[in-house]
């Protein structure tokens, strides 16, 4: 049984953790064979946004497979976590937008997966949970103050406690909360959204944002420009700009 699924939706690929007996629990297999998958569609140039969701109705992951880990020699110990970071770094430098459609708990190593992504849609069952101070890692810290503050991940990091969607709306860890049943067709509605949009135009967008957080407003704005004179000015612009025009007439 393939430990991760890939459904081809066109524009759309939607990847699945599939070890719902684990609640889709990281092994270091299923983590090489995410990476494998990740970086094979990061090649098919008709992709244009990934979805990230876990098999079953309980779990999106509820991070390491601890039960490996406690079974593991310190080296191989250290090559999974190594891989671990890896998936993460795949998922968070992929050029096109990422959402993660998280349909249950989101912990540890599974939130990190969440938050590598650009966009979150979580469900009534949604929670998430950053618990590697408990056994004696940091972890979350170079991504988790750009999604929800810094003072706010200090928090999260420092006390390990859990989150439910609502309160994980508001912090601005979920970009939005919907019903369970419609998770994934949310979350597929939003990537077709995103991608009817040039993909060359929406990926220069997605690198100008993760390039320029926190650089002086001045830097972010000539990088913005330079990058809008690179592509120069299309035939294309224009007929959307025309189209535009015309619905509002």
């Amino acid at each position: 049984m393939s430990l991760v699924l890939v459904e081809d939706a066109g524009a759309i690929a939607v990847l699945t953790l599939n070890r719902p007996e684990a609640r889709n629990a990281l092994s270091h297999e299923l983590v090489l064979e995410a990476i494998g998958a990740i970086d094979r569609l990061s090649q098919d140039p008709e992709k244009r946004v990934l979805v990230i969701t876990g098999a079953g109705d309980e779990a999106f992951s509820a991070g390491a497979d601890m039960h490996q880990m406690i079974e593991l020699a310190p080296p191989e110990l250290g090559r999974f976590l190594a891989d671990m970071r890896r998936l993460f770094r795949r998922i968070s430098d992929l050029s096109h937008p990422t959402i993660a459609a998280v349909n249950g708990h989101a912990h540890g190593g599974g939130a990190e997966i969440a938050c590598s992504c650009d966009l979150r849609l979580g469900c009534e069952r949604t929670t998430f949970r950053f618990p590697g101070v408990s056994y004696g890692l940091a972890v979350g810290t170079w991504h988790l103050p750009t999604v929800v503050g810094l003072p706010k991940a200090k928090e999260l990091l420092f006390t390990a406690e859990r989150v439910g969607a609502e309160e994980a709306a508001r912090i601005g860890l979920l970009n939005r909360v919907v019903a369970g049943a419609s998770l994934l067709d949310e979350a597929k509605a939003l990537a077709a959204r995103i991608a009817e949009h040039p993909p060359q135009v929406v990926r220069s967008v997605k690198s100008l944002l993760d390039r320029t957080v926190g650089a002086p407003l001045l830097q972010r704005f000539y990088r913005e420009l330079y990058s809008n004179q690179d592509r120069g000015v299309s035939r294309e612009v224009q007929e959307r700009i025309e189209r535009a025009l015309a619905e509002q007439d």
